[in-house]
């Protein structure tokens, strides 16, 4: 008997992924960045904490413990970057890391709070100005 939720649905309308990420990243945490006192060009965007990958053995195909940020224009992400980074030393495995970001919060001061699963600490990261 077919599925009732599928009826009339029609694989050709299916839009595909416009962003991926890679097998064991770990993506956890998701805010955007529009109460954010950070520059007009980063409020408009999507920041996602990747906790990175524990149970990987190459480390060509390990994911790192990062922020990344995906700009959206119209209403559709257009391009990611990293945004921050520097839990973890080149080449060491997140289990040995300093920490794992976990959850994104912009805070009634705008900036950005992010929880870290292996430090057990908060960070804060602000834009100063110029």
């Amino acid at each position: 008997m077919p599925d009732p939720r599928t009826q009339g649905f029609d694989c050709r309308k299916a839009v595909p992924a416009l962003f991926t990420a890679p097998a064991h990243s770990a993506p956890l945490g998701i805010v955007w960045g529009r109460n954010s006192h950070f520059p007009p060009s980063y409020r408009d965007s999507l920041y996602i904490a990747y906790h990175g990958s524990l149970g990987v053995q190459d480390p060509a195909k390990y994911r790192d413990c990062k922020i990344e940020r995906f700009v959206i224009q119209n209403g559709l992400p257009i391009r990611s970057e990293v945004f921050a980074t520097g839990w973890r030393a080149p080449k060491q495995m997140c289990r040995d890391a300093w920490g794992r970001p976990v959850g994104l919060v912009i805070g009634v001061d705008g900036a950005m709070y992010v929880s870290d699963a292996k430090g057990g600490r908060i960070y804060r990261i602000w834009y100063r100005g110029r």
